[in-house]
């Protein structure tokens, strides 16, 4: 069986209410998405440590440890 997908992303934030917008930067680039075997959706970019956007948290150990923790299990 075949299944294809069709993934869409967007560089995007959040305003004081939660609300998402479209970042005027698109400041990533989409490496990789692929379905595990076991049906997990995994998806892999990469962007600058430091993008100069106002719009952007600067990747620091602090955003690493969270992003880990929306896939991962506590160590």
């Amino acid at each position: 069986m075949i299944v294809l997908y069709a993934i869409y992303a967007q560089d995007t934030h959040t305003d004081g209410a939660g609300l998402l917008s479209v970042d005027h930067h698109q400041d990533y680039v989409l490496d990789l998405v692929h379905v595990t075997s076991a049906g997990s959706l995994v998806v892999e970019f990469h962007r600058l440590y430091d993008t100069c956007d106002t719009d952007d948290y600067l990747i620091d150990v602090s955003i690493i440890r969270y992003c880990n923790s929306l896939v991962c299990s506590d160590r």
